[in-house]
């Protein structure tokens, strides 16, 4: 039991930190929300698989497909979720590409222009949110992206809203000063290679 001023002030400290994590974790998923700059949560951890239903969608995949259903359920960032996504994306691009009679890179009919597929669930962290916002740049807290040597890592912050609220994956952006800084990904299994 809680009887005395530091117990119960050690444990309201616990659980207003609980509170502002799950105040701020559960945010828009549904895959028509738009992306928003300095997201938090969910939102900023579902955007991979999210873009790779809508790319699906794109090709004609009906989204009754369980795999949409997945996606819509998904509140994490989920790499066998997302290996099935592109895996899922590379077999109907080229059964698509197959037929000679393809349209898809065709002219869309409303603009004119060259149609294009997003390739964005290819990449880890496309967004680049950090596992807990308040921490540094690390591999582990901003995952898929590594720091090449011979260059600094960037200086991190938490952009557009300033949440610092530790344990709530967050939207960051990067700022370095007086040099160089580097951060990169190598994405091995495009439909097109490398």
């Amino acid at each position: 039991m809680l009887k005395d001023k530091a117990a119960l002030a050690e444990a309201s400290a616990e659980l207003t930190a609980a509170v502002n994590v799950g105040n701020s974790y559960f945010t828009e998923v549904a895959l028509t929300a738009d992306i928003q700059q300095g997201n938090c949560g969910a939102a900023v951890l579902v955007e991979r698989n999210r873009l790779g239903a809508r790319t699906l969608l794109s090709l004609g995949v009906d989204e009754s497909e369980p795999l949409i259903d997945a996606v819509k359920n998904s509140i994490d960032d989920n790499d066998l979720l997302a290996e099935a996504i592109k895996l899922n994306i590379k077999k109907n691009l080229y059964e698509q590409l197959a037929n000679a009679d393809n349209d898809v890179f065709g002219l869309d009919d409303e603009t004119g222009e060259a149609k294009t597929v997003d390739m964005t669930a290819f990449i880890k962290n496309p967004n680049i949110y950090a596992v807990d916002g308040t921490k540094d740049v690390t591999e582990e807290n901003i995952p898929g992206w590594i720091y090449p040597e011979g260059y600094k890592k960037p200086g991190k912050f938490t952009a557009w809203t300033a949440r610092n609220i530790a344990g709530l994956p967050e939207d960051c952006a990067f700022t370095t000063y007086f040099g160089d800084a580097r951060m990169e990904q190598t994405i091995e299994d495009l439909p097109a290679g490398t």
